[in-house]
């Protein structure tokens, strides 16, 4: 395997922040840029942090992103407003590729962001 670079490497730093429930400088109210760019260079790329539970984090921050993107009743998502969100369709294949359930609901999609203690029990600290 070849040595990851600075982009990969930040992207890990990101994607670790936001799975064990830390915020990063591109934090929003409910949204972050900096977690939706990291889960779009992990999962492009397949390269989730190199520790046994990567696929994992990866997978707790797309559903971080999904359920800031999750369409809203008047039509697209609340952070980019358009009916079909590539943030969101992003997440959703991410899941589907780790064979992660894929909800299908909006209650679903808040149910599935875990909790700190699923946090603490996913990440070890």
């Amino acid at each position: 395997m070849t040595a990851l670079g600075p982009a990969v490497r930040l992207a890990h730093e990101i994607i670790i922040a936001h799975a064990e429930g830390r915020d990063c400088l591109y934090c929003q109210d409910t949204w972050c840029l900096g977690a939706e760019w990291a889960l779009g260079v992990a999962a492009l790329n397949d390269r989730p942090p190199p520790s046994p539970d990567g696929t994992a984090l990866v997978t707790v921050v797309a559903r971080q992103v999904l359920a800031a993107h999750w369409p809203q009743p008047a039509g697209g998502c609340a952070p980019c407003g358009v009916p079909d969100c590539d943030r969101a369709d992003l997440a959703t294949a991410w899941l589907g590729q780790v064979g992660e359930p894929v909800p299908e609901t909006a209650e679903q999609v808040t149910e599935a962001v875990p909790s700190d203690a699923d946090l603490h029990r996913i990440t070890g600290m």
